[in-house]
């Protein structure tokens, strides 16, 4: 066994927990962070960038070990609506793998446009979210949606939230997102989180823990897509640099529910909001110079 092969990446491990934290925190894809920091930071690191397909399997990987940790945690919480979980997955799960293999043929251009593209409008439904968190913060009060579902959280909290009264609404949102993420990886939380705030009122820690097991399940069917789609290209996942961030990940993935209840959510999404912003413009500018 090369010793020097997996520890290649060492440091992967400090800068993995951040990012996984803040990503699960959030309800935000590791991935969108992952994908650009293996694409363009890796250059600037001394490092030999990975092509787009390339990382974005590997950021779906990685994703997959931390929000399975983070999935953990807010189900310890009792925070999870899985009713809505189980609706949106039917959706999601097919939309992602239909992607996932269309992805195949796109070029690594392409696809790095298509993702610096994205993330834009992701900036968007974020400062939707964090329009319509100020108004949702209070969802403690179980009077506030007359008819909606009530939640009890493991701290005794009390959470109420409309119903869903639109399935064809939250269908088409749930499958726009299992597209973006079979393609580009990432999307699917945050069309999640940001419908849930919006459109059922859900109080941002129920939408964000509500959020990542939809992301969770969707993203574990685009990876194993990604991978058998990978090997028939010529490409490989570089495991070297899986190893390191998937214990990393593991760790934040644990943090970010303790982190959804010390820092409020809507500082999050405003960091967030403006790292997207610069990642779009990044990821883009690369991608019309290639």
């Amino acid at each position: 066994m090369d010793i020097a092969y997996w520890f290649q990446f060492w440091w992967m491990l400090p800068l993995g927990v951040v990012i996984c934290t803040i990503a699960c925190a959030s309800s935000v894809e590791g991935a969108v962070m992952f994908s650009p920091l293996f694409i363009l930071g890796f250059p600037l690191l001394g490092q030999a960038p990975l092509r787009p397909a390339e990382s974005v399997a590997t950021a779906l990987i990685i994703e997959t070990v931390g929000y399975t940790s983070g999935f953990l945690g807010h189900r310890r919480q009792r925070c999870v609506d899985f009713e809505t979980v189980r609706s949106l997955l039917l959706i999601s799960v097919p939309a992602a793998v239909l992607a996932s293999l269309a992805a195949g043929t796109v070029p690594d251009r392409a696809l790095l446009l298509l993702i610096g593209a994205v993330m834009f409008p992701l900036a968007w439904l974020l400062s939707r979210s964090i329009h319509e968190g100020h108004s949702s913060e209070g969802g403690e009060s179980p009077g506030g949606h007359p008819g909606g579902k009530l939640l009890t959280a493991a701290d005794g909290r009390k959470y109420q939230f409309a119903p869903e009264t639109r399935p064809g609404a939250a269908a088409a949102l749930a499958g726009l997102g299992g597209v973006l993420a079979g393609l580009v990886g990432i999307g699917i939380g945050e069309v999640t989180n940001t419908q849930l705030m919006v459109r059922r009122h859900m109080p941002p820690r129920i939408s964000i823990a509500t959020s990542v097991p939809v992301v969770l399940g969707t993203v574990v069917a685009a990876s194993l897509v990604r991978l058998l789609t990978l090997r028939q290209t010529g490409l490989a996942v570089p495991w070297n640099l899986v190893a390191p961030t998937a214990i990393a990940v593991l760790i934040g993935g644990q943090l970010a529910p303790l982190v959804t209840r010390l820092v409020p959510g809507l500082r999050l999404k405003q960091f967030l909001v403006v790292l997207f912003i610069f990642i779009g413009l990044s990821t883009f500018r690369s991608g019309l110079a290639g």
